[in-house]
């Protein structure tokens, strides 16, 4: 499993298809730490909450379903909306 995983992330950085869709972040490199023994990857920032593609650093709160889904919440809605997310998990 382990070489394998290994031979994926190098296959990867050398030549990776793009998933150019808008609700996609790209993955912009995978590799893998020797000393920890862990796997990693870098990918690109997401839309903050907020600003969307602005991104202002201090301010940055990233755009997840769990957030959309917590704003909803708080949001008037109708009821068959309302008790459909009440059996969402926080």
């Amino acid at each position: 499993m382990r070489r394998r995983l290994i031979a994926s992330s190098e296959a990867f950085n050398d030549s990776h298809p793009s998933l150019a869709h808008p609700g996609f972040v790209n993955i912009l490199r995978l590799g893998r730490n020797e000393v920890g023994s862990y796997f990693y990857y870098i990918m690109e920032l997401g839309d903050d909450e907020n600003l969307g593609q602005k991104i202002v650093p201090e301010t940055y709160s990233a755009k997840t379903l769990a957030n959309m889904i917590r704003q909803a919440r708080k949001a008037s809605c109708d009821p068959t909306v309302r008790s459909s997310l009440r059996r969402v998990p926080p």
